[in-house]
């Protein structure tokens, strides 16, 4: 076993977009914070992130490298979404790769973010846990990880027009939803719309292949969710947040209190504001709403009469134009301050979830204007859920202009502190916030995962689990050779993934002494047994499968795509539960000039397929995707090549 070492040396890589980065930072800067001796982080960026990131402040134990520029700029991102994915998903790994290897000490974690599709595979094949990164809320994850349930009942697509307002009450963990407020890349239509669905799709299915999974949001504003995500993994699943920069609201507050540090022109003017007077108006950084929209938005602000600090990119002609001693436009702000300034009433934000969460821990309620892709199911979880906050727009409607006049009435209506509306909106707000402050407490959720999570990953010695070997024609073995089961001691003992024969016999991994953890290696097992031609490896062992089928003089011609994969999904559970269902995929014979697939369709329709929907995803590049998911979403999996 190897030695434990000083330092646990951490590789943070985010996907490269304003959001992400943020998230992953939040969290780098939360794990930097505790026992900084014992732990360093490095946050990998591209050089022109390293740029916009600046010269922020960061704990000493965490230091920046960056890989080139081999993606488009984020200033071009929105115009070409899809291609933004694509390139990250097939330009950055390499140039990571290099600088991994140069890195010191050698890196004991990775930290990725989902997006970035890569890094799961990347670190099983390096042999370094990853630990992956979901910077949306717990409850979008849930939506992508079951995608597939809103296929086989007929949910998919979405079209708003048709379906959007028929409601989805089965994803787990998740109360009934309209599909008007699921992600909104379930309703993307032709080739690249189905090309950043898959991504999305692949990011969230990717967590199965992780050896943990990481959430910025809080386990007390997604518990239910949290909870049924728990019952469904069987790594660790933690929650860090509310993942925002609370940790230098202090030091903020120290430098504004030094009289050498004048505050900023926003700050000093929103001191001279009564009590929560002012409209706080951020609208993002990637996408925003119609010119057409825009305008009426600006009109009807301005005409409300309510004090607004709008934060404006770019040509801040129009929002200037006509405020007057009301309103106040900055291009930039110190947000997570702004929403906790005292004169502060209200936060009209597109719901992404950095500024969900921001707004929650400030206790602040909010209007929503959602965009794009989470930005809706967080809009109906302030809304509707929580009920700290009024939508702006109908989204079964996106086409109609919401107008200057019906703005400037919702505006009045949301910011009157004396009506028992209003009233209760802001009781909510604050029993939220003192929710996200309990969490991140001493003692709170999030702080006892912070620590749990940092003990995991600083044990450099993993848990080895030994099997002997009983089978008298393995004449290279003795009785006293082991197979070793490289088990991260935080799995569940249901996980199999990191099983590695030693063992060139082809027989042995079928004549083991299975433990009784460990079902899908009895089936495995026993469909040898029965002649049936399985002949069974594990995760990351393609090398190994081929070793097996040339030792079987088995002409590798007729095999075709990737190993297959053989799933068992235990709804009450083989060796715990009575129903079970095998899904092969990807599997062709050629014979007689056909290329002939190689499965069982009934089998296919146990995991809650048509006939119809199997040929579709036997047919279809995203086949792969839904058939990598249906398998991830199991308890127990293994690689199986079929042989017949």
């Amino acid at each position: 076993m190897e030695e434990s070492t000083s330092v646990c040396h951490v590789v943070a890589l985010p996907y490269p977009g304003r959001g992400h980065v943020n998230a992953v930072m939040n969290v780098c800067k939360q794990l930097a914070s505790r026992k900084q001796q014992e732990i360093l982080i490095t946050f990998v960026v591209t050089e022109e992130w390293r740029g916009l990131i600046g010269s922020e402040p960061i704990p000493e134990n965490l230091r920046f490298a960056t890989l080139p520029n081999v993606i488009p700029s984020e200033h071009g991102r929105a115009g070409d979404f899809a291609g933004f994915l694509e390139a990250v998903a097939t330009k950055l790994e390499a140039p990571f790769e290099q600088l991994l290897d140069r890195l010191e000490p050698p890196v004991t974690t990775i930290i990725a973010d989902s997006f970035v599709v890569w890094a799961v595979g990347f670190g099983n094949r390096k042999n370094i846990e990853v630990a992956l990164l979901w910077a949306m809320s717990a409850s979008v994850f849930s939506m992508h990880y079951h995608f597939e349930l809103l296929l086989a009942k007929g949910h998919f697509p979405v079209h708003l027009s048709e379906n959007g307002h028929e409601i989805v009450d089965y994803i787990p963990g998740i109360s009934s939803t309209r599909l008007a407020d699921f992600p909104s890349v379930f309703r993307l239509q032709g080739p690249r719309g189905r090309q950043v669905l898959n991504t999305a799709l692949e990011a969230a299915y990717g967590a199965s292949k992780a050896q943990y999974l990481l959430f910025t949001s809080a386990y007390e504003l997604e518990s239910q969710t949290i909870d049924a995500l728990k019952a469904i993994f069987t790594i660790p699943v933690y929650t860090f947040g509310p993942s925002v920069p609370y940790f230098q609201l202090e030091n903020n507050s120290a430098s504004a209190s030094d009289h050498k540090v004048p505050k900023p022109k926003y700050f000093q003017w929103l001191d001279s504001q009564p009590k929560q007077s002012v409209l706080y108006i951020s609208m993002g950084s990637f996408l925003s709403v119609s010119n057409a929209q825009l305008d009426e938005i600006v009109a009807g602000v301005q005409n409300s009469g309510v004090r607004y600090l709008w934060v404006a990119r770019g040509d801040a002609s129009r929002f200037r134009d006509g405020c007057g001693n009301i309103g106040f436009v900055v291009p930039w702000c110190d947000q997570l301050r702004v929403l906790c300034h005292p004169s502060i009433g209200g936060f009209w934000t597109h719901c992404g979830w950095n500024s969900t969460m921001e707004a929650s821990f400030a206790g602040v309620p909010v209007l929503a204007t959602p965009i794009f892709w989470d930005q809706f199911p967080n809009k109906k979880k302030i809304v509707e859920d929580w009920k700290i906050g009024y939508s702006v727009k109908n989204e079964l409607e996106p086409e109609i202009l919401v107008t200057r006049g019906e703005i400037a009435e919702l505006v009045k209506r949301f910011m009157d502190l004396e009506s028992s509306e209003g009233k209760a909106m802001r009781k909510r707000a604050k029993e939220l916030q003192e929710a996200c402050r309990s969490a991140i407490a001493k003692g709170g959720s999030s702080d006892k995962n912070l620590d749990a999570f940092i003990e995991n990953i600083s044990q450099r010695t993993e848990a080895v689990v030994s099997i002997e070997i009983g089978m008298p024609a393995c004449s290279a073995l003795s009785n006293s050779s082991l197979v070793s089961m490289n088990q991260n001691s935080a799995m569940r003992p249901h996980c199999v993934k990191n099983y590695e024969f030693k063992c060139d016999c082809l027989l042995c991994p079928c004549k083991m002494e299975l433990p009784s953890e460990t079902p899908i290696l009895d089936r495995s097992k026993k469909n040898y047994d029965r002649g049936n031609g399985f002949v069974s490896t594990y995760a990351n062992c393609e090398g190994k499968v081929l070793q097996i089928a040339n030792n079987l003089s088995i002409d590798s011609s007729i095999m075709k795509g990737n190993i297959v994969k053989q799933t068992e999904r235990c709804t009450h559970g083989y060796g715990c539960c009575d129903n079970l269902a095998i899904l092969h995929i990807c599997v062709v014979q050629k014979k007689e000039g056909e290329e002939k697939y190689l499965f069982l369709m009934r089998e296919m329709m146990l995991v809650g397929l048509s006939h119809e929907e199997a040929e579709y995803l036997m047919g279809d590049q995203m086949g792969l995707a839904f058939g990598e998911k249906i398998r991830s979403h199991c308890l127990h999996s293994a690689y199986v090549w079929i042989v017949r």
